[in-house]
């Protein structure tokens, strides 16, 4: 069962900085396990990869959003810092975040 506390996770273009951009770059969560975390694509299909798979329930190493979609995906309730990937199809990129893109759950 996913609870009420969501966080988003948006990859959308940036037009001055002409590159492909993960919205807010680090996301903090202070979560539990069952929270959950929206993944939006913005302008293009983006592959998200993550290497730590375990921090959702189920265990999930990539998820692909769709254009103009969103995605959720449950936490576990591991704790830490946890990088992942967002690549853009669009323009065949990788998106950035604050280099590269993080979520600290807590």
């Amino acid at each position: 069962m996913i609870s009420k506390t969501r966080k988003t996770v948006t990859i959308e273009y940036d037009k001055k900085k002409k590159r492909w951009k993960a919205k807010p770059g680090t996301l903090e969560l202070k979560c539990k396990e069952n929270d959950g975390v929206v993944f939006n694509a913005k302008g293009s299909k983006v592959v998200f990869f993550f290497p730590e798979p375990e921090i959702f329930n189920p265990v999930t190493p990539t998820l692909t959003v769709n254009r103009g979609k969103s995605e959720e995906l449950v936490l576990s309730g591991t704790i830490g810092e946890f990088f992942y990937a967002a690549f853009c199809l669009a323009d065949k990129e990788f998106a950035e975040g604050d280099s590269p893109p993080m979520m600290i759950i807590e």
